[in-house]
């Protein structure tokens, strides 16, 4: 085996050439395999002549396992034998492949781009924003929201209205054609929540029990469901059941049902500091991505095609899961969204680069700072996340011990180099 080397500022190309005298001989390794596994009749098992296996099994399934073992056997060299700071995945093409001939392939692999750090820290400089605070309105409206979510509903025969909860069967069409989702029975929700399009729950108010009522509305032209944004849509509704919402009073009584409270006043200062905790984080999490976007203007230097379509791929992989997670079909989304994968990729794809700088940027400031994760601090939190399993054999079917552990080690890591970057921007906790 012999390899060539071409390397530019992003990429390695390892031409492979396997002379002939080789190549037969993982030939024959291959049908040795095949025959093994699923021996033919009037040969032991592996030991039936070439000509026969590849009669028995097809070219085809011959050149497969000829791939199999060769690639297996010949890119580890390939890669030891060249060794670069190598990332993501390669890419294999094929150059020639046949019995009796030589074989040559070609690896393409990213590699870890060269750019110097120099004195950043005199560069790094964002604004910082105040820190957080929490305001009496906003813990009265996590305390609105705990005794909404505890409300009875008792059911009246009286007319609706407003902060009800009511049960109603619609339909919804436009020109006599049913639109999506324009159709239920028994469909319950809180009266004036704005649940509906601009319009509609108006319309049911003063409904009683049992009455029905037609409509039309004139949907405003920004809506955001575009298929029926601009149009006018005639609704059919009954009014099944009409309940009345009882809300609990806000006394300490009903604190000490909500939990570990004793009074309105502890309840006030848990959902004061829990708030304050939110939004430390958020304002965290703003400022880490500020110190980013400006390290990637601080740091020049160009990024593999191919790694970029890797992680575009594996972008749309999870779009596309989250998508579907959520009941609608990916060929459903394209088309309500008016768009193709293609165009949704591409899109992608820039997402895809920011995502790869700021990896690269923050392994290169972990390697020239020495900052790394020791042993012990990986087993802590290791554990910390077994601990959300039921048993190690549930955290085995989400990822493997070494993986896991890799995982931790990089998430150390970079939350260490965070603090750095942090400090030197001014930011404190």
């Amino acid at each position: 085996m012999r390899t060539t080397v071409k390397k530019t500022e992003t990429e390695v190309e390892i031409s492979v050439f396997v002379p002939l005298e080789e190549a037969n001989e993982y030939f024959k390794k291959a049908a040795f395999n095949l025959s093994k596994e699923k021996p033919i009749k009037g040969f032991r098992p592996g030991m039936a002549p070439f000509e026969v296996v590849k009669n028995y099994f097809g070219n085809s399934a011959i050149l497969d396992e000829f791939l199999n073992i060769t690639l297996k056997d010949t890119f580890n060299k390939a890669i030891k034998k060249n060794d670069f700071s190598y990332i993501g995945k390669p890419k294999i093409d094929i150059i020639k492949l046949a019995q009796g001939d030589d074989f040559e392939y070609r690896i393409t692999y990213p590699i870890f781009p060269k750019f110097e750090i120099g004195n950043f820290e005199n560069q790094l400089k964002i604004t910082l924003p105040k820190k957080p605070e929490v305001t009496e309105k906003e813990i009265n409206q996590e305390i609105d929201y705990i005794i909404n979510s505890r409300a009875k509903i008792v059911k009246v025969s009286r007319k609706s209205k407003k902060g009800d909860y009511v049960n109603i069967d619609f339909t919804a069409k436009i020109g006599g054609v049913l639109i999506e989702n324009g159709y239920a029975k028994n469909y319950g929700f809180i009266l004036g929540k704005g649940s509906f399009v601009p319009g509609f729950e108006e319309a049911l108010e003063e409904m009683a029990a049992n009455e029905e009522r037609r409509f039309s509305l004139d949907i405003p032209s920004d809506y955001q469901h575009k298929e029926i944004a601009g149009k006018r849509v005639d609704f059919e509704v009954k009014m099944n059941a009409v309940f009345e919402r009882q809300l609990p009073q806000l006394t300490d009584s009903f604190v000490k049902s909500l939990g570990n409270f004793n009074s309105v006043k502890e309840l006030k200062k848990s959902l004061q500091k829990g708030l304050l905790i939110e939004k430390t984080n958020e304002q965290r999490n703003k400022i880490r991505e500020d110190i980013l976007t400006k390290m990637r203007t601080i740091f020049s230097f160009s990024i593999s095609p191919l790694l970029i379509e890797q992680e575009a791929l594996n972008l749309l992989d999870n779009f596309k899961e989250n998508i579907q997670s959520g009941g609608l079909l990916w060929s459903d989304y394209l088309k309500k969204m008016e768009t193709d994968e293609k165009k949704v990729f591409e899109d992608l794809k820039k997402e895809a680069e920011k995502r790869i700088k700021n990896f690269l940027i923050l392994e290169k400031i972990a390697k020239e700072k020495n900052i790394e994760a020791d042993e012990k601090e990986i087993t802590a939190k290791a554990n910390d996340i077994l601990k959300h399993y039921y048993s190690i054999n549930d955290a085995l079917q989400d990822f493997q011990p070494e993986e896991l552990k890799n995982r931790v080690r990089q998430e150390i890591i970079y939350e260490k180099v965070f603090n750095l970057l942090e400090k030197i921007v001014g930011y404190e906790k």
